[in-house]
């Protein structure tokens, strides 16, 4: 057997391998890991809404509101999420001024106090200016999954809603600065809801 020969043998096989390397990437992200995020990271006494995704939807999942730092075991403001629901949005009232995490804890039942995923924010008092915080953001989790077919239009609808809601709140500051800065993220961050409502 030549060279040349084996060369044009390895090529299909190496295309198939790259192939099935991009569908096992697809069906990882796909099945992802649980995770929840905060719609800001900053409040000024406004509701927090806890977006949740990939939730095993058991009757005994709930996400609670406590000082960061706090114990897991501490259950703060806690809410259920409705049994068979694997995403959606609870909604809590701001606690004062400080810092808290929102976590979530899946099938409490046989778990216990096992923190299933976690978002960081922090509340301000209101009028407050909320300065940028360089050491506590983090990166953002990885893109969920797309939303059931037919739900589409409904996950863009919320995106334009949530970006005009953080546009008001934009306008709100008196600071030219930070009201420039403010809005271009508001822009961001409803591209980055939009495409990930046109993922599939």
């Amino acid at each position: 057997m030549t060279k040349t020969s084996l060369k044009k043998r390895s090529i299909p096989a190496l295309i198939i391998l790259i192939i099935l390397a991009f569908c096992c990437q697809t069906a990882l992200a796909s099945n992802g890991q649980p995770w929840i995020e905060t719609d800001s990271r900053i409040y000024q006494g406004e509701d927090i809404r806890v977006r949740f995704y990939n939730a095993p939807g058991y009757s005994s999942d709930w996400i609670c509101i406590v000082p960061e730092g706090a114990p897991d075991t501490e259950a703060g403001d806690y809410k259920y999420m409705p049994e068979g629901v694997r995403q959606g949005v609870l909604t809590f009232r701001s606690p004062r001024p400080g810092r808290y995490e929102a976590r979530a804890y899946y099938n409490y039942r046989t778990g216990g106090y096992l923190v299933s995923a976690r978002s960081r924010f922090k509340v301000v008092h209101p009028g407050q200016h909320p300065s940028p915080d360089r050491g506590y953001h983090e990166p953002g989790p990885p893109p969920p999954p797309p939303p059931p077919p037919g739900h589409r239009g409904q996950c863009i609808d919320q995106c334009r809603d949530d970006f005009q809601a953080a546009m008001a709140g934009c306008r709100e500051h008196s600071r030219p600065g930070y009201q420039r800065r403010c809005e271009r993220q508001a822009k961001e961050q409803e591209r980055r809801c939009v495409d990930w409502c046109n993922y599939r």
